[in-house]
C-alpha cells in the first residue's frame, strides 16, 4: 500500500499543477485577443469578469489529479494482470511438467525390465565369447554372430532410453521436422511394451507397412500416442479379453491415426468432459487429469483434429493430423 501512494503522489501533484495553470494561459490568451496591458489589474478584471477563479482554484485541480491518480491505478493494475498471467503460464509449464514426469514415473519399472533383459543377452553372448577365447575352440563366425546380437541389443536399449527422453522433455519448442512415422510409433512401443506383456494385452499395429513421413514436432507426437495406450492399459484393468489397436491411414494428405482398445467405450458424460483439464476417471493420487488435455492442445497446435469415435462398438481415440504444415485442405 505504502509503494502504491509513493506511485501515486509525483503525478498527482504534476496533474494539480497542470489543472492550476491551464486556467491562467487561458486568462492570458484573454488579455492577448482584447489588446489588454499584460499586467495585474488586467489579469484581475480578466479573472473576475470570466468568473474562472473559483474553477482555477478547485475545479480542474480536482478534475486534473483524478487523472492523475486514475493514470496510475491502471498503470498498477496491468502490472498485476501481466504479473497474474506470467503466474499462470508458469502453473500451466509445472504442471504439464508433472504430467509428464507422472507418466515417466508409471513407465519407469518396466523399461528397467525393458533394458535388463537386453543388457542380459549381452553379457551372456560375450562371456561366450571369452570362454570360447581362454579355451582356444575360438570361432570367427560364431564370433561375429554373437557381436551382431549384441549390437541389436544395444539398439534396442538406444530405442528405450530414446522413448524415455522424449517421454520426459518438453518438445513445445522444437520445430516442425518431417519424420518417419514408424520411428515415433517404434520409440513408443520400446515404452509401453513391458506394461503390455505384464498386463497380458495384445497389441497390434496396423498401417506401418508403408512409409509416412509426417511433418510434426516429433517428441509431443510421441507423448500424445504414449498417453493413448498408457490410458488404454489402465482402462482395461477389469476386462478379460484385452487388446489394443493401433492403426495409420494415409488419406487425402493427411494421416489418420487411430488408439482403439476392447473397452466397451466412454459414456457421453465423460466424453463431454474428458479434453478438460485435471478431469480424470482414475482414484484420487492415480492420475493428474491433464493427460488428454494436453494432448489435445498438441494435436491443434499441430493443425489437426482429436476426438472420439462415439460410432466405434469399442473405445476409440482418432487423430488426424497434416502430413505436411503448409497443407490447405480442410480435415474431412
Amino acid at each position: 500500500m505504502k509503494k502504491i501512494a509513493n506511485e501515486l503522489l509525483f503525478p498527482v501533484f504534476i496533474w494539480t499543477l497542470i489543472g492550476v495553470f491551464i486556467p491562467f494561459i487561458f486568462v492570458a490568451l484573454d488579455i492577448n485577443e482584447l489588446e489588454l496591458p499584460f499586467n495585474s489589474e488586467s489579469i484581475l478584471w480578466v479573472v473576475k469578469s470570466q468568473r474562472v477563479l473559483i474553477f482555477a482554484a478547485f475545479g480542474l485541480p480536482s478534475i486534473f489529479a483524478c487523472i492523475g491518480f486514475l493514470f496510475v491505478r491502471l498503470r498498477h493494475q496491468k502490472r498485476n494482470i501481466e504479473k497474474a498471467n506470467q503466474e499462470i503460464i508458469l502453473q500451466k509449464q509445472r504442471s504439464e511438467n508433472s504430467a509428464r514426469l507422472a507418466s515417466v514415473g508409471e513407465l519407469a519399472a518396466g523399461v528397467g525390465h525393458e533394458i535388463n533383459n537386453p543388457l542380459a543377452i549381452i553379457k551372456g553372448f560375450l562371456m561366450q565369447i571369452r570362454k570360447a577365447i581362454v579355451n582356444g575352440d575360438f570361432s570367427k563366425d560364431k564370433a561375429l554372430e554373437r557381436i551382431d546380437k549384441c549390437i541389436g541389443s544395444v539398439h534396442r536399449i538406444s530405442r528405450i532410453v530414446r522413448g524415455l527422453k522424449s517421454l520426459s522433455r518438453d518438445g513445445s519448442m522444437d520445430p516442425f521436422e518431417k519424420v518417419q512415422l514408424e520411428t515415433i510409433i517404434s520409440d513408443v512401443h520400446s515404452l509401453v511394451m513391458s506394461r503390455l506383456h505384464l498386463k497380458t494385452i495384445s497389441f497390434q499395429i496396423i498401417g506401418l507397412e508403408e512409409e509416412h513421413i509426417v511433418e510434426c514436432k516429433q517428441v509431443l507426437l510421441g507423448q500424445v500416442l504414449t498417453n493413448l495406450i498408457t490410458n488404454s492399459i489402465d482402462a482395461l484393468e477389469e476386462i478379460d479379453n484385452k487388446w489394443v489397436k493401433l492403426e495409420i491411414i494415409d488419406k487425402s494428405g493427411f494421416i489418420h491415426i487411430s488408439v482403439t482398445d476392447s473397452g466397451s467405450g466412454i459414456t457421453e458424460d465423460v466424453s463431454a468432459k474428458i479434453f478438460e483439464p485435471f478431469f480424470t476417471t482414475k482414484s484420487v493420487g492415480e492420475g493428474t487429469g491433464l493427460g488428454m488435455s494436453i494432448s489435445k492442445t498438441i494435436i491443434d497446435h499441430h493443425g489437426g483434429e482429436f476426438f472420439i469415435d462415439c460410432d466405434s462398438p469399442n473405445t476409440k481415440f482418432v487423430i488426424i493430423l497434416p502430413k505436411f504444415q503448409n497443407t490447405t485442405q480442410k480435415v474431412a
